[in-house]
């Protein structure tokens, strides 16, 4: 509607009224993006067109001339400086998006890393020094089991990770398993040797492979039975239960005693101790990085 009234109100009247001042501040405050569509508007619209007067002769012609060249300056000063204006709010205007677009991509970025860092913070830490365990009754406590032997809280996973190369790791705890562990059963110094084997060869590529703790080994365990308490990935031998490198001694009047060990029975999803010479199987540990 304004830009009707602006083509349909005679110049002179236009001009002498001043009526075009509130006319383009309503367009420049309201609708900056119209402001050239007005100007291309105005210059096909209100400019006078030499055709028409060149078809008039003599003075009254003259005049009409002068007023209409006139007229056109006038409108053109008006349109070049709107358009100066217009251009220099439209490089500010663009500058401050661009800020707004910057200042979102850090926010977004600072998302990302904060989000990373709580995955990586989201590592449960457990404890891979062994221990030795001076009486059985305070073994729950210490491992935080209850009075079944079994863990007070399971741990929720996404997932394990197969690697495909007989090993298996956790996410959730930043460890890498043997996927299989000893062909047989071993007695506690059979199966420390056998750990260490692992590193003399170099299994997998590594040699920094260990017993796990208790604290790491019932990481394995699953609060149902399915078809063991353990996750379907980790292979099997003819029997479930494996050593940790967590000890049980007891103190004597000719000091101390080690002669048992602590170990997970996966068949029944507990905490169990045996003397050093019992045969228990092996499933040896190390320590990965997540990314």
């Amino acid at each position: 509607m304004i830009f009707l009234q602006l083509l349909h109100t005679p110049y002179k009247h236009f001009f002498e009224k001043r009526q075009y001042h509130s006319i383009f501040k309503l367009f420049y405050k309201q609708v900056p993006e119209l402001i050239p569509t007005l100007c291309v508007g105005m210059n096909l619209g209100c400019f006078a067109s030499p055709a028409v007067v060149e078809q008039n002769t003599g003075p009254k012609a003259s005049r009409m001339h002068s007023q209409a060249k006139r007229g056109n300056e006038q409108r053109y000063l008006i349109f070049k400086n709107l358009n100066i204006e217009y251009q220099q709010n439209f490089v500010k205007t663009l500058k401050h998006h661009c800020r707004i677009i910057v200042i979102f991509i850090i926010i977004c970025i600072s998302c990302i890393i904060i989000i990373k860092s709580k995955e990586n913070s989201s590592v449960i830490k457990l404890r891979k020094t062994p221990i030795t365990i001076y009486s059985e009754p305070q073994a729950p406590a210490i491992f935080m089991l209850n009075n079944t032997y079994r863990p007070l809280n399971y741990i929720k996973r996404k997932k394990f990770i197969d690697n495909g190369n007989n090993t298996i790791s956790d996410p959730a705890t930043a460890l890498m398993w043997q996927k299989e562990g000893s062909n047989v059963p071993l007695n506690y110094q059979s199966g420390t040797d056998y750990v260490n084997q692992l590193n003399i060869i170099q299994y997998k590529g590594f040699s920094d492979w260990r017993l796990p703790t208790i604290e790491e080994l019932i990481t394995l365990l699953t609060p149902k039975k399915n078809p063991f308490f353990i996750n379907s990935l980790f292979i099997h031998n003819k029997g479930l239960q494996y050593w940790s490198a967590d000890k049980l001694a007891s103190n004597t009047p000719f000091g101390e005693n080690v002669n048992s060990a602590w170990g997970v029975d996966f068949s029944f999803g507990y905490v169990f101790w045996s003397y050093l010479k019992a045969e228990n199987y092996v499933k040896a540990v190390r320590s990965i990085t997540m990314e």
